[in-house]
């Protein structure tokens, strides 16, 4: 393979590797509130079940409150910031980069002497990624439009939109 097509290669698969840690960013984001979720949900149903003992202080009280509090915050911040959508849409990019990458390491060892032909895939995968980006965006922003019209109905409209902006 020409050094050229491999530079080519190499600029494709840095392609898939953005979309691969963008995928991994939302699905940690995505696990973690789970999981503080799900803790801090633990947390408040033995503290409250202690707390009608009244065996518990007020600092274990106040506990109870930011454990509670915990759990709204991450289960707001999984319905607000559509995480698992957002991960499906990086993820989908990035299984669309794997196989663009897989197709151009074939095509380019088929046509190892046309340098014609391999321009002609070069140019027609520049196009099918310039349609994957477009595609990306459109989504993203259909997913952004979804949560404003989730959150529309929701007191405090302005703080949420000026939480949004500030993403």
């Amino acid at each position: 393979m020409r050094p050229q097509d491999l530079k080519f290669i190499e600029w494709l698969e840095s392609y898939k590797s953005w979309y691969e840690r963008a995928s991994d960013r939302w699905g940690l984001f995505r696990n973690i509130c789970i999981i503080l979720s799900f803790i801090s949900l633990v947390l408040s149903v033995v503290i409250a079940t202690l707390n009608t003992q009244d065996l518990l202080s007020s600092t274990w009280k106040w506990l109870l409150v930011l454990a509670t509090l915990l759990a709204t915050i991450t289960n707001s911040a999984l319905s607000h910031f559509k995480i698992r959508e957002m991960e499906e849409l990086r993820e989908d990019g990035e299984l669309e980069f794997y196989e663009m990458v897989a197709l151009a390491r074939q095509r380019f060892e088929e046509l190892e002497n046309d340098p014609e032909k391999i321009t002609k895939i070069k140019d027609e995968l520049r196009d099918r990624i310039a349609k994957l980006e477009r595609r990306q965006h459109r989504q993203h922003v259909a997913i952004d439009r979804s949560r404003e019209r989730d959150t529309s109905d929701v007191g405090g409209k302005l703080e949420i939109k000026r939480f949004n902006d500030a993403l």
